[in-house]
């Protein structure tokens, strides 16, 4: 609660109190504009008072009160301020006895939509005499300010520290809350995977091992006896062992083509076998702890490019095999949900993976990537902590927001 008692008696003139002798009278509300104006103008947080009663001559204040008589109605200052300042000033006007005396309080609260100004001109009602250096006419679009114990008309630099600090207050202000949707933390615990065998790496023995069959088959006198048997084998082996059958039906130039483009063929198989069958998938949730939208939000996520780490890029996982595979893929169906997969982007030294999210409701979790993150780590990484740098960035965030993740990579 205010103790107005303490401001009449203790406060000396300041950016935040004015004395005035007399009333403010229908000659003098000039005055009263341009005064409550440079209140509200004033670069403080805190409440504004004008205390009628109080002569304050410099180096002496007298306490000497008003006639009760003297005292206006409230309603008449507050639609003096309405028709002639805009935006509206919060203001209230009213008597405090203290000591036996009364006194008429101006309080000037929240004053949270500077710059205050004329909305029209204004002029001084009682003319002065021409060595009087104050202004005859507030004009329409003047703005006063108050600083220590003086009013002043705001210049530029005014303007821009005004506009600089609504721009500050007017951003997000909430935190936000980064974690792995897993575990609810941000650390996340990861497998790594051991030595495997990748199917270009399966299939080049195979057809290595077929192809020596028949150059072994073609130098032997007796092929054409054993050929009936070999028909057999080849048609025996279509039904128990087709991925070998498809290759005994070739002939050995046609398999040792096969051999020699196996790693441009079966790239998009290894890169399946790995981030489709052996990956870690994860996904990040962002939550916003604050009171209001952060609008149009995206992330960026930094992992450094170090040996032992592999994150799958959507693009790799769109088979380009899928329509010329001679039997059926067992793997078609879930290399179609794959399309909507993180943009994952490659640099020397690091992986960058950003993320556009759109407005996040404030307290409704959301998660990150609309597939999860596929990651790959090697047997080499064991014991060691990855550490992700994710910067969050919002339409109404004048300033990203940085938080970190960490994935500890185990047997």
């Amino acid at each position: 609660m205010t103790d107005y008692n303490l401001i009449i008696k203790e406060k000396m003139e300041d950016t935040d109190f004015d004395g005035k002798t007399i009333p403010y009278k229908r000659e003098t509300h000039f005055d009263f504009l341009k005064d409550i104006m440079a209140m509200a103008n004033a670069d403080i947080d805190t409440d504004r008072y004008i205390v009628i009663g109080i002569d304050t001559h410099p180096g002496q204040t007298r306490l000497i009160g008003i006639d009760k008589q003297e005292f206006k109605d409230p309603a008449d200052y507050q639609e003096l301020l309405r028709e002639n300042i805009e935006p509206d000033i919060d203001l209230r006007y009213f008597h405090h006895d203290c000591d036996g005396k009364t006194y008429g309080i101006f309080e000037i609260s929240n004053c949270n939509n500077p710059p205050y100004m004329m909305k029209k001109d204004y002029p001084r009602k009682v003319q002065i005499d021409s060595n009087n250096k104050k202004p005859d006419l507030l004009v329409k679009g003047d703005a006063w300010i108050r600083k220590g114990s003086h009013n002043t008309r705001m210049i530029r630099n005014d303007f821009e520290q005004i506009y600089e600090k609504k721009l500050k207050k007017s951003g997000f202000r909430g935190e936000l809350k980064l974690f792995f949707s897993d575990t609810d933390s941000d650390i996340l615990h990861l497998s790594t995977v051991d030595e495997m065998i990748l199917p270009s790496k399966r299939d080049y023995e195979l057809i290595s091992k077929i192809i020596t069959e028949k150059k072994r088959q073609k130098g032997n006198k007796s092929e054409s006896i054993n050929q009936f048997f070999i028909t057999i084998r080849f048609l025996f082996e279509r039904f128990t062992s087709p991925h070998s059958g498809k290759y005994r039906s070739k002939d050995l130039n046609g398999l040792e083509k096969i051999r020699d483009e196996i790693k441009e063929n079966f790239s998009e198989d290894d890169y399946f076998e790995l981030f489709g069958l052996r990956a870690n998938r994860i996904n990040i949730t962002i939550e916003n702890l604050g009171n209001e939208y952060l609008e149009d939000a995206s992330i960026k996520f930094i992992i450094p490019q170090i040996e032992g780490i592999a994150i799958s890029d959507h693009e790799s996982h769109r088979s380009k095999r899928e329509n010329r595979l001679i039997l059926p893929n067992p793997f078609n169906y879930y290399i179609k949900q794959l399309s909507d997969f993180p943009n994952v982007i490659y640099y020397h030294n690091k992986i960058e993976i950003p993320v556009h999210i759109g407005d996040i409701e404030h307290r409704i979790p959301k998660k990150v990537f609309p597939e999860p993150l596929r990651i790959v780590l090697n047997k080499s990484m064991v014991g060691k902590t990855i550490e992700i740098d994710c910067i969050i960035y919002g339409k109404n965030l004048r300033e990203p927001q940085y938080k970190k993740l960490k994935i500890q990579a185990y047997l």
